[in-house]
């Protein structure tokens, strides 16, 4: 009885040994919070007027020390956006890359634009889907779309990103 404990034992400490670390954790700050204040300050460039609130539909965020990098999709007084934030160790955040409502790109340059957020994203370690849902299969459709007709206009307008 007491063997068979011990080696019931001994079996679950090597499962729990040998399982597999957990994957990369994307997080949402709490509103109010701190780093979700940092990051909204970012996004209003200084802008307090009441009508400057944002909408958000996702805020996500992933730590891979010292650096972090955070998605949001909103919705602001001018229309709906997209947008990718990055912070070094302990500096603020920088937004580094973005596609809004209210204008209009090619599928060439919404293809590389697209590619270059997917490289990024790739450099935290973590698979860019996880922090930006359905941003792969975005990238691959542009590409294709701008193989068939690269002057066709595809996306609104981008900011920052492999030009910026």
């Amino acid at each position: 009885m007491i063997s068979s404990l011990l080696v019931n034992t001994a079996t679950l400490l090597l499962a729990l040994v040998l399982a597999p670390a957990s994957g990369p954790t994307v997080v949402t700050p709490a509103p109010g919070s701190p780093e979700r204040r940092a990051i909204l300050k970012v996004l209003h460039h200084g802008d307090a007027r009441p009508e400057a609130r944002f909408r958000i539909r996702d805020f996500r965020v992933f730590r891979n020390a010292p650096r972090a990098i955070a998605y949001i999709q909103g919705q602001g007084e001018v229309g709906g956006f997209r947008t990718i934030l990055t912070q070094k160790a302990r500096m603020p955040w920088r937004e580094v890359w973005g596609e809004s409502d209210g204008g209009s790109s090619s599928c060439d340059t919404g293809a590389r634009h697209y590619a270059w957020v997917v490289r990024l994203i790739r450099t935290y370690k973590i698979d860019p889907d996880m922090l930006f849902p359905g941003v792969t299969t975005k990238a691959q459709d542009l590409k294709q779309k701008a193989v068939d007709d690269p002057e066709a206009q595809c996306v609104g307008d981008l900011d920052g990103g492999p030009g910026g």
